[in-house]
């Protein structure tokens, strides 16, 4: 089998603790939900993760680069372009300035994820939930309700200024995980904007502790 650590590079604290966490938590299977170029799963295997990490992303662009950054990693696997949500059916994408394609609406199949699940985790694989859906991570969650039983611990960037149409900001989203039985057991800071001299946002995980 290939060695699933093909990148180097240095290794953050945050990185460091991350990994402790799925290794603690048993955690075979790591779904990255708004996967971008793959710069998470690069980091997990900068970090020693060795289970399986399954990528999804929507935008066309994206995704050409993340299965590159996954290429020859046989335990990372790059769903077809998709969104999840809190329903199936279809998304449109519309692409923002910095992307080569900006301004074509690109539309993509939207599944929820407790009917692929399935496809992708075996019977006895305890899963963890990475979120960057940009504004949708609760529409994933929803999405998520017939297999959370199967998910021991959730990352998700929350808000300290709230900027996407009803995002929940960081109190209310962290209620949000404790109504669903997930606790915070790491937080990371997220984006520091110079400007206004204050942290907008942070990450956090969250995981499934014992009674």
């Amino acid at each position: 089998m290939t060695d699933p650590r093909p990148h180097s590079g240095p290794i953050s604290n945050e990185t460091r603790a991350l990994v402790r966490i799925l290794d603690y938590h048993r955690i075979a299977l790591v779904l990255d939900v708004g996967a971008g170029a793959g710069q998470y799963g690069v980091r997990l295997r900068r970090g020693d993760y060795l289970g399986w990490i399954v990528s999804i992303e929507p935008a066309a662009d994206l995704h050409r680069a993340l299965r590159s950054a996954a290429m020859g990693d046989e335990r990372w696997r790059v769903v077809p372009p998709l969104a999840l949500g809190d329903h199936d059916g279809s998304f449109t994408i519309h692409p923002g300035a910095e992307s080569d394609q900006a301004g074509a609406a690109e539309p993509v199949p939207m599944a929820r994820l407790d009917r692929i699940f399935a496809d992708h985790a075996g019977p006895a694989d305890r899963a963890f939930l990475r979120l960057g859906t940009r504004g949708f991570d609760f529409e994933v969650l929803r999405g998520a309700e017939g297999v959370l039983e199967r998910i021991h611990g959730v990352q998700m960037e929350l808000a300290l200024v709230p900027v996407y149409r009803d995002e929940p900001d960081y109190r209310d989203a962290i209620a949000r995980l404790a109504d669903l039985g997930f606790t915070p057991v790491l937080f990371s800071p997220g984006y520091f904007n110079r400007r206004t001299a204050r942290q907008l946002t942070m990450d956090v995980v969250f995981a499934r502790l014992p009674d």
